[in-house]
């Protein structure tokens, strides 16, 4: 009975799966798949079609490799977030009824609109529809759309239709179609053809400059919004700026000014470049006093003292080695002492580059080896003082404060603006400004940044580590340092930033690719450069008060951190004494046993 079922059931199986292969449509949209395949991959296939049209050939469609979603206009299904988004979406359009299949289709394709659309038709599209569908496509932000036409008759030529989205959507009928194979359906092209975008200001900070534009003059409220002009100029778009008063909706294509990735906007982040992301600091007045501390890291003394062990170690082992062969060879008693090694001061001073005493009876290897112990303590006691004598020259350039802790104990009032305020307190911690920085004070960003400018070192500033780069730029263009960073003075670490974007605009692709290739010309770094002179224009900076008059000459105030050296020193040597001290009291004990033992077997 099993064997008859099989033979019963495995042919309808087959021909369920061929059904339609015959079928000059279905042919066709094999074929025209595989031709979009070779451009982008799909991963995704969704078949949409209204729920009374029972002549959609697509039904019978199964391709293979990609899984494939089947819904109607009373289906609430979205791909975003759920499945992979290089996706198809094929339509069957029918009746009039069926033009509601597009609002169905936005909604499936929220977030993702700009993706492959085949409206699949069995009738030629009236000049009626094709607007129809370019006014959807205008309204959803759909930019990829093709219509194809193709009746079931055998000997039927397919009639292709193809959107141009810009500058306002429209179709173009494609004419040359013989070879399938050789068209191009869906381009993402790199211009928008003089398309207009929306442009609202920044709603986070009142600093307005404005710069040139093919569009006319555009408000920025920072440096990195002229990216957002520069975009616009290689890609052809046309920017107007957000107008409350004339403006009936309050739809915008771009906000300026970047705001940090949070739960409020998480459609950004599927565009987020690494390159828009900055830590949130805390800078500091310089202090031009040096610290025992300062003094030590500058010198990479933990190097130093490295090279130092390593090299004593190595003319120890050698010097003991040899001392210990020449008196085997020539049967001399040799006594060696852990001490001898532990404390060899000939080793010390030849690496400090001072004389030392030699054996009287030294052989030529031992004064070879002298000799190499030299020159290198010559080479590293000459880097030393030359590092240590450029170092005290050189102009004190520390945080005031290092940490935290430091800075609360200062009393330095803290000055930022409202937004960075509102994202520590909301994003990172509610408590932040009442255990780790309560001496804070909110100001506009435009006052801010003007004492900033200004190099007011009363305060100090919550600040991108971006705009911090551009603030060390202009002290260095006045060869001084006002203010100086803190690893230990760092509030958050490598936030994404992104400019606000209306909800599927058809600029995120672009935009994006844009801001992530943009670090690699080297623009803004030349942009970084010319900032000294607009700030001059706009914030009448000038040269900061505390810049240097001359050379000074070294006081004994400079070398107030030698104390430490001074007392670090004397408190090893004190130990090393206390240390022999008991070695000499534990080695005469022990001479003392001896000297009473054998004297008792005298007696015995």
């Amino acid at each position: 009975m099993s064997k008859v079922f099989k033979l019963l059931v495995l042919p309808l199986i087959y021909l369920s799966l061929t059904k339609g292969s015959k079928n000059p449509q279905l042919k066709f949209l094999r074929e025209l798949i595989n031709v979009i395949e070779e451009g982008r991959e799909i991963r995704t296939i969704m078949v949409i079609k209204h729920s009374r049209d029972e002549y959609c050939h697509l039904d019978q469609w199964n391709p293979r490799g990609s899984p494939i979603l089947r819904t109607n206009e009373m289906g609430s299904i979205r791909i975003s977030g759920y499945f992979n988004d290089q996706a198809v979406i094929l339509a069957c359009m029918g009746e009039n009824s069926d033009y509601g299949l597009l609002k169905s289709l936005a909604n499936a394709m929220d977030n993702m609109r700009q993706e492959r659309i085949i409206l699949w038709s069995e009738r030629e599209p009236t000049k009626m529809l094709m607007d129809y569908i370019s006014q959807q496509a205008d309204r959803y932000n759909f930019a990829q759309i093709i219509i194809v036409t193709m009746n079931e008759d055998v000997d039927a030529v397919p009639s292709l239709h193809q959107l141009n989205p810009y500058p306002t959507p429209r179709f173009r009928q494609i004419t040359n179609i013989s070879n399938i194979r050789r068209t191009s359906f869906f381009g993402c092209g790199l211009s928008f053809q003089g398309k207009t975008a929306i442009l609202k200001e920044s709603v986070v900070s009142n600093i307005r400059f404005k710069v040139w534009s093919p569009s006319g003059p555009i408000p920025l409220s920072e440096l990195k919004d002229y990216e957002i002009v520069q975009f616009a100029v290689k890609y052809n778009l046309s920017l107007k700026l957000y107008d409350q008063n004339e403006s009936k909706s309050d739809h915008f294509d771009i906000q300026l000014g970047p705001l940090f990735i949070t739960k409020d906007f998480p459609t950004q982040m599927a565009f987020v470049s690494p390159n828009t992301a900055c830590s949130l600091i805390v800078i500091v007045p310089c202090s031009p006093k040096w610290r025992f501390m300062d003094v030590l890291h500058k010198l990479g003394v933990l190097k130093l003292i490295g090279c130092l062990l390593i090299a004593y170690a190595v003319f120890v082992l050698i010097e003991t080695l040899i001392l210990w062969l020449t008196h085997r060879i020539s049967g001399r008693e040799v006594r060696l002492t852990s001490l001898n090694q532990l404390l060899n001061p000939r080793a010390f001073r030849g690496i400090l580059g001072l004389p030392f005493p030699e054996f009287r009876r030294s052989s030529i290897s031992l004064r070879q080896l002298f000799l190499v112990i030299s020159v290198f303590g010559l080479v590293y006691s000459n880097f030393v003082s030359c590092t240590l004598s450029a170092l005290l020259t050189k102009p004190a350039q520390n945080p005031q404060v290092r940490n935290f802790k430091e800075l609360r104990d200062s009393g330095l009032i803290t000055i930022m603006d409202k937004y960075t305020h509102s994202f520590i307190e909301k994003h990172i911690d509610p408590e932040f400004f009442d255990h780790v920085l309560p001496h804070y004070l909110i100001l506009q960003k435009k006052e801010a940044l003007r004492m900033i400018w200004n190099f007011n070192d009363s305060y100090s500033y919550v600040m991108y580590t971006t705009t911090w780069k551009s603030l060390n730029t202009v002290q260095k263009s006045f060869d001084e340092r006002v203010f100086c960073e803190s690893e230990s003075l760092t509030i958050a670490w490598n936030l994404p930033r992104m400019y606000v974007l209306g909800n599927n605009s058809v600029l995120k692709w672009m935009l994006s690719r844009y801001i992530t290739y943009m670090p690699q010309t080297g623009i803004p770094d030349s942009w970084t450069e010319q900032l000294p002179k607009v700030l001059k224009l706009l914030y009448n900076v000038t040269s900061p008060r505390r810049i240097k008059e001359g050379a000074v000459p070294l006081s004994i105030q400079h070398l107030s951190w030698i104390w430490h050296l001074l007392f670090i020193g004397e408190s090893i040597a004190t130990l090393v004494f206390i240390v022999e001290i008991l070695l000499q009291k534990s080695n005469q004990h022990t001479s003392n046993m001896r000297e009473r033992s054998s004297e008792d077997d005298d007696f015995v």
